[in-house]
């Protein structure tokens, strides 16, 4: 390790026990991130806090994708059940696909069964109106589920591409921007602080 790649937001010499971060590759003094030598053996990856923040941050719209796709398929459940009760009014649906349901969460995938409800519809007389109101209501949520999942997608876009250019960023930026950390941390939530670092360093 050459002495210009040690580096710290404390911006003393390089002395003593050192801890490289796995994200953005910068060294620390481990008493300045309140890590030991022993400490640091027991762990595979170190993160800074700043790499953490943008992990962090991944990881929570990704779970967030999660809970879209669970509901997505919950949806498909009460498609099925929809169907169900069509073809006991019709006697079958028209389709060329199979009945049960799919475990395919994708948009694609629920286009088409929607499809094939609307057109079965048309088939009923009397709860015709009611299975209508029901695939409507299907269709608006399923609407809003894939514009919440490509907004997730971009937000998800836009942390990895704010973390490379981070990771990518000089060292004196990258000192700038440790040196604010302390009044960050005081004043701002995660995602604000997320939003004040991509400005220091774009």
């Amino acid at each position: 390790m050459s002495k210009q790649e040690r580096f710290c937001f404390c911006r003393l010499e390089a002395k003593g026990f050192m801890i490289m971060c796995d994200g953005c590759r910068i060294w620390f003094h481990g008493r300045c991130v309140k890590m030991s030598k022993k400490s640091s053996e027991a762990i595979e990856f170190w993160y800074c806090m700043w790499c953490n923040l943008y992990r962090d941050s991944a990881k929570s719209v990704i779970e967030e994708q999660e809970k879209i796709r669970e509901d997505i398929l919950k949806i498909k459940g009460e498609l099925e059940h929809l169907k169900v009760a069509i073809k006991m009014n019709t006697g079958g649906l028209t389709s060329s696909t199979d009945s049960h349901a799919s475990s395919d969460p994708s948009e694609q995938s629920l286009d088409q069964e929607l499809i094939i409800v609307k057109k079965n519809l048309e088939k009923l007389k009397e709860e015709n109106l009611v299975y209508q109101k029901n695939h409507a209501d299907i269709l608006t949520r399923v609407d809003s589920l894939k514009r919440e999942l490509v907004s997730k997608q971009k937000e998800l876009n836009s942390i990895e591409v704010n973390f490379k250019n981070y990771q990518e960023e000089s060292l004196s930026s990258k000192r700038r921007i440790f040196k604010k950390k302390n009044n960050f941390l005081r004043k701002t939530s995660m995602k604000n602080l997320i939003r004040l670092t991509v400005k220091l360093v774009l």
